[in-house]
This record gives structure tokens, sequence and C-alpha cells, in this order.
């Protein structure tokens, strides 16, 4: 049974356009500011919140006797702020002047935004993101992200989930096994550019090659060492029989875009609508398993382990797997065994910041107008943030990854490490 609910803590700012010539009443009149057009308006600014579940009937009583359920759901949020501006400037009739000295003047005109209201809110266009259905349900603003990356995301996701079913979770001893001679050349090379180092005047090329040895070595030696002594520590007080597991596989990519759109203002100014869009999607996949588990099993030996001995032996493979995901999709394929599937479901998570500003005001028309007075920095900031889940996740596939994490440290460090041991390679 779906049920909507929501939760509305907007406001209205209210205000007016503003609009004055300075000019004569008559050409034996006195020159001064008058409103020449004025009309009143309100602004939703705060935010907005709204959901649409499936409620379970004796849920808790139900999940206590075993029953799983990954129930649809959707979440929105949305926000704007208050902005920024007042003053929208001041422009002057560069044609003939009126009436003939000593009386002659030139017309100007003047914009502002009265109340509480501001120019950043009134421009930015943010209205529509305050749309809402007739159930009270936020109408859901479009991602910036393509459709078909957005699906290889999820994709990606379900990838990763799928191959680690049946695998434990943070340890492979088949492939600790097959890698502890690796492991003691690693640190056989670690110390021998150590002591390369000390022994070198402290040469850059030195230094550079011993600390990339050392990092990897902790990286892809002792690290893995040490999360298997500890998995096996916690196997062996785990219990053996009938065991419930659950996998977990994300996948997620940040992008942003500017739009530039030149827009009119009272028939006199133009302006550049610059829009900034920052967003990122999360995709998360899990999958909900029941197995028997053995002390072999809670230790980090799995079938799933020793079939991906091939992949994980060859030179450089988790280099490629950095970009392609051929690691996850091929232990996503492998027969999971005795694993029994109770169920699965996908989460979208959107997050998305919208950045508007008035910038590059100018004249509509250089020949009759000029810029007296510049507006006033125009500025309005909006956010939304949604989640969907539904039950089910998508078949495994070869994809291209959509975040390589070059800007991140551990990842930067790694590839740094890796291109200083080929230039040793080479010397």
């Amino acid at each position: 049974m779906s049920r909507p609910r929501k939760q509305d803590y907007t406001s209205q700012d209210s205000g007016s356009y503003l609009f004055e010539t300075y000019t004569l009443p008559t050409c034996l009149g006195t020159p001064a500011w008058s409103t020449f057009y004025s009309a009143s308006f309100s602004k939703q600014i705060g935010m907005y919140k709204s959901m649409v579940d499936e409620v379970v009937p004796k849920f808790h009583s139900r999940i206590k006797k075993g029953e799983v359920f990954f129930n649809p759901l959707r979440s929105d949020f949305v926000s704007v702020d208050r902005g920024e501006g007042k003053d929208i400037g001041e422009t002057r009739n560069k044609l003939s002047p009126l009436c003939t000295p000593p009386t002659s003047f030139k017309t100007a005109w003047r914009f502002k935004i009265n109340g509480n209201a501001t120019s950043g809110r009134v421009l930015s266009g943010f209205d529509t993101l305050f749309t809402v259905w007739p159930d009270g349900t936020i109408v859901t603003p479009t991602p910036i992200l393509e459709t078909g990356a957005l699906r290889d995301l999820v994709v990606q996701a379900s990838t990763a989930c799928e191959a680690k079913r049946g695998t434990h979770p943070d340890a492979n001893l088949y492939e600790s096994l097959a890698q502890l001679r690796l492991t003691a050349g690693m640190m056989h090379s670690a110390l021998k550019n150590v002591q390369k180092f000390l022994g070198s005047n402290k040469e850059l090329i030195a230094r550079a090659q011993a600390a990339g040895s050392a990092w990897l070595l902790y990286r892809y030696g002792l690290k893995p060492l040490m999360n298997d002594v500890e998995a096996i520590r916690k196997g062996m007080l785990k219990a053996v029989g009938k065991v419930r597991s659950t996998s977990r596989g994300e996948a997620s990519v940040q992008t942003t875009r500017t739009f530039v759109t030149q827009k009119g203002f009272a028939a006199s100014m133009n302006y550049d609508h610059t829009l900034v869009v920052t967003e990122k999607i999360l995709a998360r996949c899990i999958s909900l398993d029941e197995y028997e588990a053995s002390f072999g099993s809670n230790i980090g030996f799995s079938n799933k382990g020793l079939a991906g001995l091939p992949w994980e032996l060859l030179p450089y493979s988790f280099v490629v797997d950095w970009f392609v995901n051929i690691g996850d999709f091929l232990y996503a394929i492998m027969p999971t065994g005795n694993l029994n599937q109770l169920g699965t479901c996908t989460t979208l998570r959107r997050n998305t910041h919208y950045a508007f500003s008035a910038e590059n005001w100018r004249v509509a028309n250089s020949t009759d107008h000029e810029m007296v007075r510049v507006p006033e920095r125009a500025t309005c900031n909006a956010y939304y943030s949604g989640v969907v889940r539904s039950p089910g996740i998508s078949a495994p596939s070869v994809l291209i990854k959509s975040d390589f994490k070059f800007d991140t440290l551990i990842r930067s460090a790694d590839a740094a490490a890796l291109v200083v041991q080929k230039l040793q390679l080479r010397r």
C-alpha cells in the first residue's frame, strides 16, 4: 500500500518591480523622479519535501520472522534561498534632449526590487522547482546527466554488487597465498631502493623511487596481509551454519555544466542569465543472500576467490580495473554455489546545486540608451536532493567506469608510484 507524505516549509517573499523615470513634467517644470511602472509579486523561498513509500502491515514482527522487504520509495527535497540584489541599475536616453535650453533634459530610468524579495530570486527562474503534483509530491527536476550515462551507472553498481556475492568482504586467502612470493619480491625491491636512496646523496630520482616502492609495498603487500590476519581473527569467532549476508556495490559520478542565456529586462537592458549546475548521482545496489557458512568461508576461502585467481595474478590487472570493470564482471558471472538470493534493490541518490547569477549587464540599444549605474550583483542558490529505491538490480556488463577517482589522494599516490616504478625499470 503506497502512502504519500509531504512537508511544506516554504514561505512567500513579497515585493514589487519599481521602475522610476527622471524627467520634466513640463518644459517649465523641475526635473524629478516619479513612478513609471510598479507591479507587486510574491516569490517562494525555503524548502519543500515529499516522500512516497509503501507501508507493510506488521512490518517489525514480520521482519523478526525472517521475511524480507525491499519496498519502492521516492523522496524529494528542494530548497531555494532568498538571494541577493535590490538595485537593478539606471539608464539614460542618449537621443536629443527634451525641451530647449535652458531647460533641456535627457530622460533617465532606474529600476529596483522593493519589499523582502531580491533581484537574484526574481531573475533566477527557480519558480519551477516548487512545481508539485496534485498528491503533494514534487515534480522531479530533469537531471543534467544523460539517460544512457545514468543507466550505465546503475549497471556498474549492479555488476559490483553481483561480484561480491559469495566472496569474503575483507579477504581472499587464495589470492594472498598465491601472491606471497610477489609480496616478498616487493619488500626486497623496496629495501633495495631505500638503500640506494641513503647512499645517493639524496638524489631526487632515488628519493622518488624509494617512496614509490614503499607506498606500493604497503598498499598491495603489507596492507592486504594485515587485512587477512584481521579477517582470520574475526572469522574464527563467527558461527557456522545458515547465515545471511548482504553484498553491496556502488558507482557515482559528478558533473558540472554552465548554461548562459541572454535575457532582457524592462526592454532597456540585457544580461547573461548564468546558471551553474553541479550534480552528483550515486547508484547503490544491494543483494541479501542466505547460505551455509563454514570455517573456511568465514576466514576468507571462497569458490569465487579461487576461480578469480587468473585475473588477480595477471600483472597490472588492478590498473585495468581502475578504468574498466572487467574484474567485477568476471566475478559477477561466476556461479554463486550454495547462495540463496532473498532479495535485491537499487537506490539512486541525486544531489544537485543550482547557482544563478546575472552577469554582463548592458543596454539593449546602445544607440538610444547608455548605462548610468550598473545593476547590483544579483545571485540566488537552489538545491535538489532525491532518492529513488526500487526492487531488483540490473544484469552485469562490462563498462568503462564513470569515475576513475584520480581526484582522490590514494588513487593519485598509486598512479604516481607506478609511474616512478616503470621509470626505475627503464633506467
